[in-house]
């Protein structure tokens, strides 16, 4: 299953006219190659099985939902059975991993045939990376990323040569968490975030290795996805203490926008510089999120317009292409008048 680790949604604003490709450049060759949006196959825009994780890794009670999903589907074709007795839902995530090792479990078909355990392990294993895969990748889409262009529009509509500032409290979370639940998302950035959140640094042993590592983002990701309504359990979550450090720092959001000269995306369209501009943030070709770590007022939903010229966009450009990790995109074939 292909994951959009940069959205779809974000990316089609870069898209060609009529069509659902963009060009993509390699950073150093800055040779365009039409992709289309759907796979982005060879770049780091999007990934074969990316958010697998097997269910030996899996044994959290965070995961029972998907246990759950599982039961129901091999009850269709089976019954498991323990010390004689048919395994029960709430079983299920405590003993899969001894359905492997225990001479005391039986497998049957429906009709009352006995069932070789590898082959039941083989059914368990593909359906279970394909649902994991599909629940967290169907979250994104559905709570996230199918607003953006909503938001996008807003800004359209809001953004003018007259706009010196705007009022997004419609949008002032969604565009938080956005970005936050990007930062997660991006596996290499979430290795990176530990040193730079105040109550994390419990967190350290858990990334001993790079195995460690992924179980720990997935873990991660899937609390998320499990406890959005729950305060008292999301709070601990890791995509809700970077929302919350958003949320608390003083900060001042910036839209830059220019109708003559476009801006850049990359496979890291959200960056940090090393001065007083906390984060960078393309959010079309005509329109650029900064955020400034020092506050202008105490409205944080209220965000100031600001025109750049070209050489401000271009200075951009060329930050963007530098930290981008191997590709960027443009609207267009020829890139050299951007950067």
């Amino acid at each position: 299953m292909i994951a959009h680790i940069i959205p779809e949604t974000y990316l089609k604003s870069w898209k060609n006219e009529n069509t659902n490709s963009t060009y993509v450049f390699n950073k150093k060759l800055l040779i365009p190659k039409n992709k289309n949006l759907n796979s982005m196959s060879n770049t780091l825009f999007a990934s074969h099985n990316e958010y697998i994780l097997s269910y030996e890794k899996c044994s959290s009670y965070i995961y029972q939902d998907l246990y759950d999903d599982l039961y129901i589907e091999l009850d269709k074709s089976y019954d498991i059975l323990y010390k004689k007795t048919k395994l029960t839902k709430s079983a299920l995530r405590v003993m899969i991993n001894k359905i492997y090792r225990e001479d005391s479990i039986e497998v049957f078909t429906k009709q009352g045939f006995p069932v070789r355990i590898t082959k039941l392990k083989n059914y368990i294993n593909e359906y279970w990376k394909r649902n994991i895969a599909t629940t967290i990748e169907d979250f994104f889409n559905k709570k996230y990323e199918n607003d953006w262009k909503l938001f996008i529009d807003f800004l359209n509509e809001n953004v003018t040569n007259t706009s010196k500032s705007i009022d997004i409290y419609e949008y002032y979370d969604y565009i938080i968490e956005f970005i936050s639940i990007q930062i997660v998302r991006q596996r290499d950035k979430f290795k990176k975030i530990y040193d730079n959140i105040e109550n994390v640094y419990k967190f350290k042993d858990k990334k001993n290795n790079d195995s460690q590592s992924i179980e720990y983002w997935l873990l991660e990701l899937y609390k998320f996805i499990s406890f959005k309504n729950n305060k008292v359990k999301f709070q601990y979550n890791m995509v809700n203490l970077i929302i919350n450090y958003f949320k608390n720092k003083d900060f001042q959001m910036y839209i830059l926008y220019n109708q003559n000269m476009e801006f850049i995306t990359s496979d890291n369209p959200i960056y940090h510089l090393d001065n007083n501009i906390y984060l960078v943030f393309p959010i079309s070709p005509n329109m650029c999120i900064v955020i400034d770590e020092k506050s202008k007022n105490n409205l944080k939903s209220n965000v100031l317009i600001k025109k750049i010229s070209n050489n401000e966009i271009k200075k951009i450009n060329r930050n963007t292409l530098n930290l981008s990790k191997e590709n960027i995109i443009y609207l267009k074939k020829d890139i050299s008048r951007i950067i």
